[in-house]
């Protein structure tokens, strides 16, 4: 396996950073590069980041997508890797307002406008609302939803005193969870249509700056509990927000391009 020389784009949406892959004209084979995610994902060592995305050709779309988290791990779906494929493609030279790209859990539509771009997506299911949930010698109030991938999404008045490494990790390896384990999500009511969350991300093993999934489903959990009206502005850990429309399952976020680089060989070696 050579990957070196192989060029790629550093992106950031919504707070999460991706190495991205435009495979459109199949330089590589996608089973070729897997072994190296982990260590190109490594911060301090490597190019550094929260997973790779990878965009092939797609007949009836602008691309294909597919992401993984930086442990290697499939990410079936993830919002913020979206927004930032579809900055990307814009980089790239598609001058277009409007992509269309399939991914594992569906295809999804993007409007850019100018600084935003919006995100029509597909309907989240698994909804459950209000299961107790025992950690250790304490029991949670959770809700739980699949916007593409499983989250838990826990409410507190000040999610600022949780320890969400320690909590979170316990909430994702929960046996209710096995195998797959589930993000978690705790959340803080701001007013009549603001959040704030803070989102532990299975595949990272850590709380991470932004969480699109995160945001999308704790807006979706907070309207149905009727604890906000739609919209919804999301704050999240690293300073960026999402305005998330529940009625029509539309997020609008951010993303921009940071870099373009080229890989070495000692860099996923290391």
């Amino acid at each position: 396996m050579n990957l070196k020389g192989l060029q790629f784009i550093k992106v950031s949406g919504g707070g999460n950073d991706f190495i991205l892959i435009d495979n459109r004209d199949k330089k590589v084979k996608t089973s070729n590069f897997l072994p190296a995610i982990q260590y190109i994902c490594k911060r301090g060592l490597s190019v550094g980041a929260d997973g790779v995305i990878i965009l092939t050709e797609a007949k009836d779309a602008d691309f294909n997508w597919v992401c993984f988290n930086s442990d290697g791990s499939d990410a079936p779906f993830c919002i913020n890797g979206a927004l930032s494929a579809v900055r990307a493609c814009q980089f790239l030279g598609k001058r277009k307002k409007t992509f269309t790209f399939n991914t594992p859990v569906g295809r999804v539509k993007a409007e850019v406008q100018s600084k935003k771009i919006k995100l029509f997506l597909p309907l989240p299911g698994n909804i459950h609302l209000n299961q107790e949930l025992a950690i250790e010698d304490r029991s949670l109030n959770c809700h739980h939803i699949n916007t593409g991938v499983p989250h838990t999404v826990v409410f507190h008045e000040k999610i600022e005193e949780i320890p969400v490494d320690e909590i979170g990790r316990k909430i994702r390896d929960h046996k209710l969870f096995f195998p797959d384990g589930a993000n978690v999500d705790f959340v803080q009511l701001i007013g009549n249509s603001e959040l704030s969350i803070r989102t532990y991300e299975r595949g990272v093993e850590k709380e991470t700056f932004s969480c699109g999934t995160g945001a999308f489903a704790s807006a979706v959990i907070a309207v149905l509990l009727r604890f906000v009206s739609s919209p919804v502005k999301v704050n999240t850990r690293g300073g960026s927000e999402f305005i998330v429309d529940v009625s029509n399952n539309i997020l609008e976020g951010h993303a921009r391009v940071v870099y373009v680089g080229e890989l070495q060989e000692a860099l996923w070696q290391m």
